[in-house]
């Protein structure tokens, strides 16, 4: 029975890191926007 525990927990480990990586992304390209914006 651990085993599949662990199989989920991964998954939700990686699923925490994408969605920690879209936000990040999202940051930057809002900071991107920003600068442009400034710059116009």
């Amino acid at each position: 029975m651990l085993y599949p525990r662990a199989i989920n927990k991964s998954n939700w480990y990686l699923a925490d890191g994408i969605v920690a990586y879209r936000n990040q992304l999202r940051a930057r390209i809002e900071k991107l926007q920003i600068k442009k914006t400034i710059v116009n």
